[in-house]
């Protein structure tokens, strides 16, 4: 399926529709002090979508969208995500992310034809060992930083 539209105001709508649900879905606790980044970025939503607004009004192009990239790869994507958000809260942040996200790698390079079924197989244990590291690092850095910096409560889960 092929449309034609002004991506700007799309994304302008989408950004003024999430501002608004979740501008009307305060409740008394979101003056609490981890309620300070949720509501500057939701600002900073409605702000971009305004931008978006007049940039489209200026721009007038239409682009083409569900053009480009594999319906099958973001169904896979989403499912992934809907995954993700429900092993995290079994087994916690930190366990449930290095699980789904070495999946998803795998998945990436598989797809990316970095590295084959049988090439993961017979991939050597110091290869394995980078690839979690890295992952275990990433993971770690978003926990430090939601649960740290923004203090975002993150679920702990099972374990950790």
């Amino acid at each position: 399926m092929l449309v034609r539209v002004n991506t700007h105001f799309l994304v302008a709508l989408t950004g003024f529709i999430l501002f608004a649900v979740f501008w009307f879905a305060q409740d008394e606790n979101w003056q609490r002090p981890s309620a300070a980044w949720p509501e500057t970025i939701l600002y900073g939503i409605a702000i971009l979508s305004a931008i978006l607004v007049v940039q489209g009004s200026i721009l007038k192009s239409r682009e083409k969208i569900f053009a480009d990239g594999s319906k099958k790869r973001a169904l896979i994507a989403c499912v992934a995500l809907i995954a993700w958000s429900l092993i995290i809260q079994g087994l916690g942040f930190v366990v449930g992310s290095v699980l789904v996200f070495m999946v998803m790698a795998f998945y990436v390079a598989a797809v990316e034809k970095k590295v084959s079924p049988k090439t993961a197989i017979t991939m050597s244990p110091g290869k394995v060992v980078l690839w979690l590291v890295a992952i275990v690092c990433e993971v770690l850095v978003l926990y430090s930083v939601f649960s740290k910096v923004l203090l975002v409560p993150l679920p702990k889960g099972l374990f950790f």
